[in-house]
């Protein structure tokens, strides 16, 4: 999915700010100081979105409407839907191991990405009491999918996450959000490769 930060003009024209008001996070970090804080390990990454939600006066749900509605597969990457399509029709599985995805994502929203529905397993890791980067996260992950650690590449945007990831002997890959192109050729030469 595209990030918020990538959609901060379709955000801002809909709260009527100017443009140019909300945080760029990994685009603008030098102004960001919360997510230079989050990317430091000083917060979380839920508490980086909290302190946006409530800035804005606004719960989750509602927030993330200025930057996502209508919801659908319009906002999915499709360099990555098209890895994805690539690795099934491998014979392999594509999932997803989210922190939040119950907490981010309605069931109305999560049932309009098709990705989505196609993948498996897909682990919400806030219904198991335990978050990225905590090793028990990377284990869950492991058991789920039934492979050797080694054989697994894990894909993420946050650094921390692909750095515990890779701790737990899977392939991380970090989906850096500036350098898309770069980013989807690693992931490309991780799962045919062995190699980011």
């Amino acid at each position: 999915m595209r990030t918020p930060f990538e959609l901060n003009d379709r955000a801002e024209l809909s709260m009527g700010l100017p443009s140019g008001s909300l945080p760029r996070g990994p685009f603008d970090p030098a102004t960001d100081t919360a997510w230079a804080a989050q990317q430091a390990g000083r917060i979380t990454e839920r508490d980086y979105w909290n302190a946006r939600f409530e800035a804005a006066g606004l719960d989750m749900a509602a927030y993330f409407d200025h930057f996502y509605a209508p919801f659908g597969d319009h906002h999915v990457r499709p360099e990555v839907a098209e890895i994805v399509e690539d690795v099934q029709r491998d014979g392999r599985c594509a999932g997803v191991l989210s922190n939040d995805l119950s907490t981010f994502m309605t069931p109305q929203w999560r049932a309009t990405i098709t990705v989505l529905r196609r993948a498996t397993p897909v682990i919400d890791l806030g219904e198991h009491g335990v978050l990225k980067p905590h090793a028990r996260a990377y284990e869950l992950g492991i058991e789920a999918v039934g492979a050797i650690p080694s054989d697994i590449v894990f894909v993420d945007d946050q650094p921390a996450n692909v750095a515990a990831a890779s701790d737990a002997g899977l392939v991380g890959v970090w989906f850096d959000v500036t350098d898309i192109a770069d980013s989807v050729d690693r992931i490309r030469s991780a799962v045919w490769n062995g190699q980011p």
